[in-house]
């Protein structure tokens, strides 16, 4: 049974970010063009993370098919 204040995985502003900063370090390591000075990435990625989770109210789950 999935709680009411729960959301998808998918919903989650968190998770997407993640995984456009992920695909980003990604996209700067196979093509080695540098968007950013390396660690301006990292620092950022961190800064927003903690905004985010700062502004969250619903916790995630993961439903199982």
């Amino acid at each position: 049974m999935v709680d009411a204040n729960t959301k998808s995985l998918w919903a989650s502003k968190t998770v997407w970010f993640n995984l456009l900063s992920a695909l980003l370090e990604v996209f700067q390591l196979v093509t080695q063009y540098q968007l950013l000075p390396p660690g301006v990435t990292t620092v950022a990625v961190n800064i927003i993370n903690i905004i985010l989770r700062m502004i969250t109210t619903q916790a995630v789950t993961v439903r199982m098919p």
